[in-house]
């Protein structure tokens, strides 16, 4: 009997440690790289403290060992408070009102990981949900030399961005027309680009936190941008999620994400057991790649699109004008 107290009590410390520490660093926002990639995984966390409460409340109701299961249920129920209270918003939120009968925009982002995913597979996908711009990142001068000798572009009449080596390429492509596209001041491509008469997107790479200096240089550059002209779309991979300090500002200035205006949890990344480190045994946890609508924008759907050989789900989401307002 003893022994089998001790497992449940290791099981339950076992489950709280990653769990509070998930909890902690959400609450800290530490600058480390490790810790900043760790915050992205906080979803976790919830699971973890569910199990852990469920392990402990049964011996925390018996005379035996019952003070100590006691404390643990009360950390592992508390947690799960915590953790619920953040994650609500995600699944339950308002959703915003498009007015009735106004034209749509479809618009889908991918990172191809080094040029690495599959073009066919994401073009059918694109093709399947009549996506109007499509924005590709990690897309490699290789990658895009192929998909135009195949075809792929064909659809897309128009085009902005670059392809560039390793991880730094970005392209838009789109059946509207674009505007003149403007270079953003970050590390990787982003890009500003009008988009038909009356919208404005902004495709994103940011820096990834195995450079914290980067990834905050990145986002403060992309915040000031926003600061001082805001877009109506912001789109692409932010390497960083909801539960990241840089995203609460962008939300405090009206960006909402079209998977939380829809009310899913649609997480991006690790897919397809790719990447480093853990990254090849976790199961897809972090939202790190967005469709970002302005306060102008509602959401009619939002969905993740699996795409082999990349480490990224691809994201799509068709957007509309919010009653009584229109897009800036």
């Amino acid at each position: 009997m003893r022994s089998w107290m001790l497992v449940k009590t290791l099981l339950v410390v076992g489950l709280l440690v990653p769990a509070m520490t998930l909890t902690l660093l959400h609450l800290s926002q530490p600058s480390a790289n490790l810790a900043i990639r760790l915050v992205g995984l906080t979803p976790l966390a919830l699971p973890l403290y569910l199990v852990a409460a469920l392990v402990a409340i049964v011996p925390a109701a018996r005379r035996r060992g019952r003070s100590a299961y006691t404390a643990l249920a009360l950390v592992a129920f508390s947690g799960l408070v915590v953790q619920a209270i953040w994650f609500a918003p995600l699944v339950t939120g308002d959703a915003r009102e498009a007015d009735a009968g106004a034209s749509t925009v479809t618009v889908m982002s991918s990172n191809l990981r080094k040029g690495l995913g599959d073009r066919a597979q994401l073009f059918a996908a694109a093709a399947q949900r009549q996506v109007d711009v499509l924005v590709l990142v990690e897309v490699t001068p290789a990658a895009f030399d192929a998909m135009r000798r195949e075809g792929l572009l064909d659809p897309y009449r128009y085009q902005a961005g670059e392809p560039v080596e390793a991880v730094g390429g970005t392209v838009i492509l789109s059946r509207i027309p674009l505007g003149e596209a403007q270079r953003m001041d970050t590390r990787w491509g982003s890009w500003r680009v009008a988009v038909g008469d009356g919208l404005t997107l902004v495709a994103v790479h940011l820096s990834s936190p195995s450079n914290p200096n980067n990834w905050r240089s990145d986002f403060d550059h992309l915040l000031a941008a926003v600061d001082s002209d805001p877009p109506d779309i912001i789109i692409g991979d932010f390497n960083a999620s909801s539960d990241h300090e840089p995203m609460w500002r962008l939300t405090d200035d009206g960006y909402r994400d079209a998977a939380e205006l829809t009310n899913h949890w649609q997480p991006t990344w690790p897919a397809n057991h790719l990447g480093a480190g853990l990254a090849r045994f976790l199961p897809t946890t972090a939202r790190i790649d967005h469709v970002l609508a302005g306060p102008g924008l509602a959401a009619l759907s939002s969905d993740t699109v699996h795409i082999a050989d990349t480490d990224h789900l691809a994201v799509v989401a068709e957007l509309a004008p919010v009653s009584g307002a229109r897009p800036r």
